[in-house]
């Protein structure tokens, strides 16, 4: 069974207004198939560009499936809480995407979200983003990616993480 523990930093319209900690347990692991737990939370920034003192945590599944060496597709179900001055917001996520390995260290990503609220009224949420991974060392990735949102509720984005295997 593989672990992950990641960490990220996202930018949006301004610096550090989003810190996040998670991991990821593999359930079922197969030549071609991957079924994944992850859980995320999205940690308490307070400046200048971000005064949301809340944690917001996150649980969901992932898939992956290795169409062959070099490319696979991975989709997503994720459930999201955060909270306002008012209430704890409810939402859902899918996410769908694709890797391409270019070789044994460094690979390419892209991946389409939709995201929608459950408990309050208010617009879905859809970014789709790209980025790039790097294996420093095989226990050790760096993640650099960023996104536009694909209606007027989504900001642009960017951000780099880390996640380390174990």
């Amino acid at each position: 069974m593989t672990h992950f523990v990641t960490l990220h930093i996202t930018f949006i319209d301004h610096p550090y207004s989003s810190l996040s900690a998670g991991g990821k347990v593999r359930i079922i692991q197969e030549e071609n198939f991957n079924l994944t737990s992850l859980w995320q939370i999205d940690l308490p920034v307070l400046n200048r560009y971000s005064d949301n003192p809340f944690l917001n945590p996150s649980l969901g599944l992932t898939m992956d499936y290795g169409l062959n060496e070099r490319v696979e597709l991975f989709g997503a179900v994720q459930f999201n809480t955060s909270k306002s001055e008012e209430n704890r917001i409810l939402d859902a996520d899918l996410a769908l995407g694709s890797n391409f390995s270019i070789n044994d260290k460094t690979a390419l990503f892209i991946e389409y979200f939709y995201s929608r609220p459950f408990n309050v009224s208010g617009e879905s949420y859809q970014p789709i983003n790209g980025g790039l991974t790097y294996l420093i060392t095989p226990k050790l990735q760096f993640d650099l990616y960023a996104g536009f949102g694909l209606n007027r509720s989504t900001n642009h984005f960017w951000g780099t993480g880390l996640a380390i295997l174990f």
